[in-house]
């Protein structure tokens, strides 16, 4: 499923798994329904705030790069 905020607009999202997405403005990212755990930042700026998992780390996509994250805080921007 896909969450998108307009320009100016911020969105905080939580996830099933404890983690907490805050969307910046003219964003958008895409969730997966059946692993909480996987995120696309098709557009925009995305802060993570990770809930540890060292068994389970999380996944976000973004253009031709993957990050995956055991459990911090991170941003994520996506330019073109």
């Amino acid at each position: 499923y896909t969450i998108e905020t307009k320009p100016g607009q911020r969105q905080d999202v939580a996830l099933n798994d404890g983690t907490r997405i805050e969307l910046n403005g003219a964003s958008r990212v895409v969730l997966d329904r059946n692993n909480p755990r996987i995120a696309t930042l098709e557009a925009g700026e995305a802060t993570f705030h990770v809930r540890h998992d060292p068994r389970d780390p999380f996944t976000v996509r973004s253009g031709g790069v993957t990050v995956q994250d055991l459990g911090t805080v991170f941003n994520v921007e996506r330019e073109g």
